[in-house]
């Protein structure tokens, strides 16, 4: 089905996009540099890490597990935006004190 003509149509726009997109990135890597970008990406990844280790468990979404509706226990700024956020908070403060991350 996927190497069907009526596929390659269907998704024509989508691969000009992510071609340009792509090519487009490509760029932006080749002039910053490789090498600050691939410290960049590694910070990146490190503080996602730490938000991720230090946050999923403990944020309250506005559904449990079970799909329940537990939007009047989150701790989302809105609706089911930014949940977590003040755990995020904190997380942000303790990269902020790791001195690669003051050196960004």
């Amino acid at each position: 089905f996927f190497q069907s003509e009526f596929w390659k149509n269907y998704t024509q726009a989508d691969e000009v996009l992510y071609q340009a997109a792509n090519r487009s990135l490509q760029l932006t890597i080749d002039s910053l540099g490789h090498e600050l970008v691939a410290r960049e990406l590694r910070l990146f990844r490190k503080a996602q890490t730490m938000a991720y280790d230090k946050c999923a468990a403990a944020t309250e979404f506005p559904c449990n597990e079970r799909g329940e509706d537990r939007r009047k226990h989150t701790d989302c700024l809105f609706n089911d935006s930014g949940c977590g956020y003040k755990c995020l908070d904190e997380v942000a403060k303790a990269l902020h004190k790791l001195p690669e991350f003051n050196n960004a």
